[in-house]
């Protein structure tokens, strides 16, 4: 906490150690140091980094300080507020948290803003997407950790016998497939349809469906990471300590390049200092 102030006071701020601290620590130090920062010295750390920084910097280090299930709520509700939804930060969290983590973002989102966030998510989306949505709220889909290849056949032979035509007219086919199975079953599925037909999901859900739901289907099947830097800001914060090193690996996969390289070469000063720092595996970080 005092390195923290001391970096921040007098004239200029000391950025290489706000990234040394503060990057190199897991979410429950960061909440202690921020707790120590108010009883210790009677300042608000969150306020005092927002003025002693700037840009996506600041916005990063801000976010940083935040308990994660906040961090949700927070970001759900910049989606949802002003004009205009951001449909892929809605999609992004809802479909790849946990049913407990869905639950007590539900609880925290009402205490933060004195709102359901399934009225906030009804009030501001329409359609079939909002189906989507809802239905992801609720919190039941099944957390198994490996497909069944058996089960998987018959669902991709199931989208087969119902005619692909009729996925255009008939989307919430798709919404009882993403919102009543695992992750690790749709994978496995969407490999059983892509031997059954010889093309992937995403070629289908391209042709046969159209606006916010196909983005918010396509965005489920690839749950992946965007290049907006508030998207990458908030799957770096919030898998740091969960699954960033699957993340990574996958990400090398999939595209054939390191993610680390990636974010060196998008982002630039401190903002990728920090986010590089972040990246780095939990298990080298510092206590």
């Amino acid at each position: 906490a005092d390195a923290l102030r001391k970096a921040m006071k007098g004239f200029g701020t000391d950025e290489k150690t706000l990234i040394a601290i503060l990057g190199n620590r897991n979410t429950a130090q960061r909440l202690e140091i921020k707790a120590t920062f108010k009883s210790k010295l009677g300042r608000d750390l969150v306020n005092d980094l927002k003025s002693e920084t700037s840009g996506n910097f600041s916005k990063l280090l801000e976010r940083l300080m935040m308990d994660p299930v906040e961090l949700d709520c927070f970001e759900l509700k910049q989606a949802v507020k002003g004009l205009g939804t951001d449909d892929e930060t809605l999609i992004e969290i809802l479909a790849s948290r946990s049913n407990d983590r869905l639950k007590a973002i539900g609880e925290t989102y009402v205490k933060m803003y004195s709102k359901a966030l399934e009225k906030d998510v009804k009030s501001d989306t329409s359609g079939e997407f909002r189906h989507l949505l809802v239905s992801l709220l609720q919190g039941r889909r099944p957390e198994t950790v490996e497909g069944n290849v058996a089960e998987a056949q018959q669902d991709a032979q199931a989208f087969i016998d119902a005619g692909e035509a009729k996925f255009g007219t008939d989307e919430s086919k798709f919404n009882v497939l993403f919102c009543a199975r695992s992750d690790a079953q749709m994978r496995a599925i969407f490999n059983e349809y892509a031997k059954l037909t010889g093309k992937s999901i995403e070629e289908t859900v391209k042709s046969e469906t159209s606006g916010d739901i196909q983005k918010g289907i396509l965005a489920i099947i690839r749950c992946g990471l965007g290049t907006k830097e508030s998207t990458l800001n908030r799957i770096v914060i919030t898998r740091s300590e969960i699954d960033l090193v699957q993340i990574k690996e996958a990400y090398n996969r999939l595209f054939n390049r390191e993610l680390e390289r990636d974010v060196s070469s998008e982002t630039s000063g401190e903002y990728k200092a920090l986010l590089l720092a972040l990246l780095k595996d939990p298990s080298l970080r510092s206590g």
